[in-house]
């Protein structure tokens, strides 16, 4: 009986704690809608994220001082060059930095050839605060429909992202 008790707790706390300081709002739930949030162009217009719905949206979140943000560009790279025709997708990256001088100096050096953007601080807050972002690199993934399809989204770099991708993309109506 103790025995059958220990192991069952074991087994409880063996699934509980990879999910501390992980839990998920639902709105970050697969198929939940995604949180409208708002941030800047290049020549500072806000930009709704709902204003980009209809493709599906890889959204890279980083930041130029941030190592492992750049070290994922040369894969974005390639797949905005994979994907360049697909009008079904639309890969976009969104500045947390909070230099806006350093973000378009490294846009304008490395001219990236996928959609560029930046959140204010106070954009950024509530960006972290919607979609849970505590650390950068984060990467996701919303379906054409706005609803969010991965939260917590595979990196570019990953050597499965395109077999991956291609069937998030044949899952779209």
């Amino acid at each position: 009986m103790i025995k059958k008790s220990i192991v069952s707790i074991l087994v409880l706390l063996g699934a509980i704690l990879p999910m501390i300081g992980q839990v998920r709002p639902a709105a970050l739930m697969s198929g939940a809608k995604a949180t409208d949030i708002e941030f800047n162009d290049k020549s500072g217009k806000a930009v709704k994220l709902s204003s980009l719905y209809g493709k599906v949206l890889y959204i890279d979140f980083w930041a130029t001082w941030c190592g492992p943000c750049r070290q994922q560009i040369p894969y974005m790279e390639k797949l905005a060059e994979h994907y360049k025709n697909n009008k079904k997708v639309c890969f976009i990256s969104i500045s947390l930095d909070e230099d806006r001088d350093a973000w378009l100096k490294m846009i304008e050096k490395d001219k990236p050839q996928w959609a560029q953007y930046i959140a204010t601080p106070e954009q950024a807050q509530l960006i972290s605060r919607a979609y849970g972002i505590r650390t950068i690199p984060r990467f996701i993934i919303i379906n054409a429909d706005g609803t969010i399809n991965q939260a917590n989204a595979m990196r570019p770099s990953d050597p499965d992202f395109i077999t991956a991708f291609d069937k998030i993309l044949k899952q779209q109506k």
